[in-house]
């Protein structure tokens, strides 16, 4: 979807609510002033309200239907609040003028339409409001300069309140206050908001560099290049956590350095009292000019750059560490921006949880568990990495944090009639290509396994019900866009798969249940008429 389609989804959207509100609004307020609130209305204005309510409820329902037309959506805007706020100016007219309860909901129309459109729509409600009460102010009744004067022979206070000229300036003042203050709030957020969105969209951008299955080195390398290249720091190293200590896998500018034989004099204790404190804070911690240094990073960086550590760790488990050194921004001396901090702390986090997955995908190499059709883990792998998986989850559990954690299990529909129409070496080149489509899916954070024959199971931590669903969604569609030859060159039909869903949120259970779970959901798949993707919503455990 266009970003300029996106906005017309996100308008049509707010008009409706909007407008909603206001029919509610208004039919409320008219129940009230038909029953026991009617001695509120001058007589003399009963019919002009009839038709004002009308004219405004017919302009409502004309919105409601026009505003999936991009070309109306700002011409309903403007009509819709003319209509609004006429309605508003009758209502108060009829029930006391600028004395009437019923001013008080130009103000709520004001901060309705800032918060919705934004901070010129609001100025323009605004103006539209200072219409209204100007006109309020000429149509009040006498009666109330009357009370007033008489109210001032006893209580001065009161009477002042009760003068229409001073409640109108009062009014005012309260719906541009109002108006000023939502525009200010609005605008701040939208800010923080779009802030936070261009930091998504980087993250985004720069994941795909840490893809773990080139390595942990690999990864660490990248990490160190993105904080200088992307970032824009000076410079960057990348410790990663080796039994007792850190060892340097990763520097940028680019460093001779990192070699084998010399990784004993690069390397971090861990009890060094800098690097303890960053490890022990947990999160991105400035290394003061005077505070001692440890003599890498002293080697590494010099005696007194700005330097600040950004621990790496899961579950308080010590992946590793980051020192970056922060570079001298528009003439002033280096600082560190709560922007760059955010962005810091999201990397570390994403950073962390691919550095251990290249670390667990090294151990799967040494380990020898890798299914020779496909490249993928096997099902050995599988049962110990959904128990590590698993383990997360409960100890989440136990500090009180809802971990979620989704298990598929795919398989590929009709996969008898490939081998026994084409041959078995026919079928492992569709089971390898099947694969390839699922990892190259899928996030670097999840795991792709081969459960057996034509099964596949995917492991998909930190993902809850409907994200698991479009991600097993995507599979499916990859799959199905493949196409395929015979070894003897045969066109292949379409190859399509069935993917039962299971997820856990919050709660741990054992690998035989959730697995279980999974098959359930993939057996309705294929009672379901296969080539489908269900979920086994109602066994969700959720303790949110």
């Amino acid at each position: 979807m266009s970003s300029w389609s996106s906005e017309r989804v996100t308008l049509q959207g707010r008009l409706r609510a909007v407008t909603a509100g206001r029919l509610a609004t208004v039919v409320l307020v008219a129940i009230l002033l038909g029953t026991f609130a009617r001695p509120l209305i001058d007589p003399a204005g009963r019919e002009l309200l009839v038709w004002a309510l009308a004219v405004h409820l017919v302009v409502q329902m004309l919105a409601v239907f026009i505003t999936s037309e991009a070309r109306f959506q700002r011409v309903t805007i403007e009509v819709t609040l003319l209509a609004d706020v006429g309605v508003l100016a009758v209502l108060s007219a009829v029930t006391g003028g600028v004395a009437s309860p019923m001013t008080a909901l130009l103000v709520t129309e004001v901060v309705a339409v800032t918060l919705l459109f934004g901070r010129w729509t609001g100025l323009r409600a605004s103006l539209l409001c200072t219409l209204a009460v100007a006109w309020l102010l000429v149509t009040s009744p006498h009666a109330l300069d009357v009370a007033a004067d008489a109210a001032r022979e006893t209580d001065v206070a009161t009477g002042l309140a009760l003068v229409p000229s001073i409640r109108a300036i009062l009014l005012l003042a309260a719906i541009w206050a109002t108006a000023l203050t939502t525009g200010w709030l609005t605008g701040f957020i939208e800010r923080d908001l779009r802030r936070r969105t261009e930091d998504l969209t980087l993250l985004r951008e720069v994941t795909p560099h840490l893809d773990p299955r080139q390595g942990a080195d690999a990864v660490a390398g990248s990490l160190a290049e993105l904080l200088v290249v992307r970032l824009g720091h000076r410079a960057s190293a990348v410790w990663l956590s080796s039994g007792d200590r850190l060892e340097l896998r990763g520097a940028a500018p680019a460093t001779d350095e990192l070699d084998d034989t010399d990784r004993d004099g690069l390397a971090l204790a861990l009890d060094e009292e800098v690097v303890a404190s960053a490890l022990s804070s947990g999160d991105v911690h400035p290394v003061r000019r005077d505070d001692p240094r440890p003599e890498v990073l002293v080697e590494h960086f010099g005696e007194r750059a700005p330097l600040v550590l950004v621990p790496l760790g899961i579950d308080g488990d010590v992946v590793g560490l980051v020192a970056v050194e922060v570079a001298a921004r528009f003439g002033r001396g280096p600082t560190l921006r709560v922007r760059e901090v955010r962005l810091l702390r999201m990397l570390a986090e994403q950073a962390s949880m691919l550095l251990e997955n290249a670390r667990l995908q090294t151990e799967l190499a040494d380990q020898a568990v890798t299914d020779a059709v496909t490249g993928l883990p096997n099902h050995r792998y599988l049962q110990q990495r959904l128990g590590e998986e698993l383990e997360r989850v409960a100890r989440g559990e136990d500090r009180g944090e809802a971990r979620s954690l989704s298990v598929a299990l795919l398989d590929l529909d009709h996969f008898k009639v490939v081998n026994d129409t084409y041959g078995h070496p026919t079928g492992d080149r569709v089971l390898a290509a099947v694969a390839r489509a699922a990892q190259q899916t899928l996030r670097g954070s999840d795991v792709v396994c081969r459960y057996g024959g034509e099964e596949f199971a995917l492991i998909l931590p930190e993902t809850g019900v409907e994200a698991a669903r479009l991600a097993c969604e995507r599979v499916r569609e990859a799959v199905s866009s493949l196409r395929l030859t015979a070894i003897d060159g045969r066109t292949l039909p379409p190859v399509t798969i069935s993917i039962g869903v299971a997820t856990l949120e919050g709660h741990a259970v054992d690998r035989a249940t959730v697995l279980a779970r999974a098959d359930e959901a993939l057996y309705a798949a294929k009672d379901g008429g296969r080539d489908r993707v269900v979920h086994d919503a109602d066994q969700i455990v959720n303790l949110t």
